[in-house]
């Protein structure tokens, strides 16, 4: 099995041009029991890879056998993307990875991901951590449908920056230019924060279940505790009407804002926030966005600060 000189242009599947220069298998030379199955070439204006410890068998006749392996290294080198890990078989024939570093390139997150057959289709448990947060997924995944929980045990605000982080990096492998269009597709999903904090402050928890069909994503309703208010709101996506619309409205009641700004010592809030677009990609609906978000403070109490901000 070999794959050479494939390209697609910007926007096929990625953001930026993808050109293949080899999918192949590699059988070490001085260990044919040993293989790599390897993937390289360039993403845009910079070099990747891929790589997957393969175990072979000369089964006589000029052929050989590639199977997983009990345990064997894993790579993946985007400009965007660094993965670095141990492959190794799972109970009931799945396979499983223990990842030492998951980062863009820098180390964002760390955890096992365990993928296995099941019902016709594929699913996935995974328990990752990053920073003081920790993330759960257990997913099915059959055709174009995604089911499952994906759920935060702890989850740190002061780690958005390196899911952010992520986030960017996957957007690679959605371009902005792609259409807006969620046709066969289907997500039912729970999201659940079972305990928000920021450092040693608690704030609360949150639930939010993500649905997708008949071509409308939608988000919430939001429930939950955040900084002793109550959040709401919901976020819709309808590609089922063209061009796609997107809505967002949302509050939180009486937030305790001084647990995340070390500037305030008591002080309570309300936010509300309607916002609106329109676009047939994804590029043309974020340039489309307008609305509000409006803050409406209470009596509060500010700490002392000296001249370069900081608590005295």
């Amino acid at each position: 099995l070999e794959v050479k000189n494939a390209h697609f242009d910007a926007g096929v599947m990625t953001a930026q041009p993808l050109d293949i220069e080899r999918i192949g298998i590699d059988v070490n030379a001085d260990n044919k029991n040993l293989a790599r199955l390897a993937a390289n070439g360039m993403y845009g204006a910079a070099p990747f890879s891929i790589g997957m410890a393969m175990d072979a068998r000369d089964t006589g006749g000029g052929k050989m056998d590639f199977r997983r392996p009990k345990k064997g290294v894993v790579t993946v080198d985007f400009p965007f993307l660094k993965m670095d890990g141990i492959s190794s078989r799972a109970r009931g024939g799945g396979l499983q990875f223990d990842f030492s570093s998951i980062g863009t390139p820098e180390k964002i997150l760390e955890g096992k991901v365990v993928l296995w057959r099941k019902s016709g289709g594929l699913a996935m448990t995974a328990s990752l951590k990053g920073g003081n947060s920790t993330v759960n997924l257990d997913l099915q995944m059959k055709g174009g449908a995604l089911g499952g929980k994906i759920t935060a045990p702890v989850f740190d605000l002061e780690d958005i920056g390196r899911f952010a982080a992520l986030n960017d990096a996957f957007v690679e492998f959605s371009p902005a230019s792609e259409t807006i269009d969620f046709s066969g597709q289907a997500i039912d999903l729970d999201m659940a924060a079972e305990k928000l904090k920021k450092g040693d402050a608690a704030l609360g928890h949150m639930n939010m279940p993500v649905h997708l069909a008949d071509n409308v994503l939608k988000v919430g309703p939001l429930a939950g505790v955040f900084g002793g208010g109550a959040p709401s709101g919901t976020m819709e996506i309808n590609a089922a009407e063209k061009p796609a619309t997107f809505k967002v409205t949302g509050a939180l009641k009486n937030w305790h804002y001084a647990q995340i700004n070390d500037a305030v010592d008591e002080g309570a809030a309300d936010i509300n926030v309607a916002v609106t677009g329109a676009g047939a990609t994804w590029a043309e609906l974020w340039n489309s966005l307008q609305g509000d978000v409006v803050f409406v403070a209470g009596e509060g109490k500010l700490l002392k600060l000296d001249a370069t901000g900081k608590v005295l």
